[in-house]
């Protein structure tokens, strides 16, 4: 049993990096959009409370790693690319 608590743990801690991760890349690090995107997602079904308090954490962290990007680098330059116009696009 221990074994699957370990074992679901760095299940979410994998998927906790990851959404951080896709939050940074898509300049989404505000838990009001994060919700709003996720409430589309789910056709506006409740949100659970598990995966409210997740979206909060990631959006917390999301928001910490993006304000120390920004003072050691320029953010434009990395980012850039992937937004609208960056990509030729918009």
């Amino acid at each position: 049993m221990a074994g699957r608590h370990a074992a679901a743990g760095a299940a979410r801690d994998r998927d906790f990096d990851d959404a951080v991760r896709l939050s940074l890349e898509s300049g989404i690090t505000s838990t009001q959009a994060m919700v709003e995107l996720i409430d589309d997602a789910y056709y506006h079904n409740v949100i659970p409370p598990e995966m409210r308090s997740f979206i909060d954490e990631v959006a917390n962290s999301a928001a910490e790693r993006d304000t120390e990007l920004r003072a050691t680098q320029d953010h434009s330059d990395r980012f850039g690319r992937y937004r609208s116009g960056g990509l030729g696009l918009g």
